[in-house]
């Protein structure tokens, strides 16, 4: 594109060269004109000068058709170049346009079921929680009333070792909670 644009200044330059040429012989021609006038006597010289300058701006002047046959030529290509690349920018947009769609798409999608997943975890966890809740008020009442009864009349070594099996599954939800967590927080980190 940019030997085109070159080729169109030389064409121009030779234009230029053209017309000034042009205009050097047309200033010519008016002087022999006048020394024609002037001089009759050397007219046959002069008649033979200005057969030559005829044909020097017959040559200019058919140099001058190529030169604008040329760069009509050269502007045409230039054109054609000039479209194409606007046609190849243009599909280029839309294939990026439609990646960038389709991988929010994606994001998305995988976002939503990571939030679905949360939530869900979220409320086993508080259903957990406040089953142990009520677990912690029983053993506080229990221990409340051990305090009053004898050791030997009210056996709680069952119930304790419920509760602590229920801590047990506590700690362990617990910890299940915060490795999902920290799945879904590299699984952010990597999306972005």
């Amino acid at each position: 594109m940019i030997q085109k644009i070159k080729g169109l200044m030389q064409v121009e330059d030779l234009v230029k060269k053209v017309a000034d040429e042009l205009k050097r012989q047309n200033k010519e021609i008016k002087a022999l004109a006048q020394n024609i006038e002037n001089l009759k006597s050397e007219l046959k010289g002069y008649a033979q000068e200005m057969k030559n300058a005829a044909k020097i701006q017959k040559k200019s002047a058919e140099d001058f058709t190529a030169v604008t046959k040329k760069v009509k030529e050269e502007s045409s290509k230039l054109h054609e170049a000039i479209n194409e690349f606007n046609i190849q920018k243009s599909n280029a947009v839309q294939k990026i346009v439609e990646k960038l769609r389709t991988d929010i798409s994606q994001f998305t999608e995988t976002l939503r079921t990571d939030v679905r997943s949360f939530d869900r975890l979220k409320r086993e966890v508080d259903g957990i929680t406040a089953n142990l809740e009520k677990a912690k008020a029983e053993i506080k009442r229990f221990s409340e009333i051990s305090a009053k009864l004898k050791s030997s009349d009210f056996e709680l070594t069952r119930y304790i070792r419920k509760v602590q099996e229920m801590d047990k599954e506590k700690l362990a939800l617990l910890r299940k909670i915060d490795s999902l967590e920290r799945i879904i927080a590299a699984e952010r980190r990597k999306k972005r």
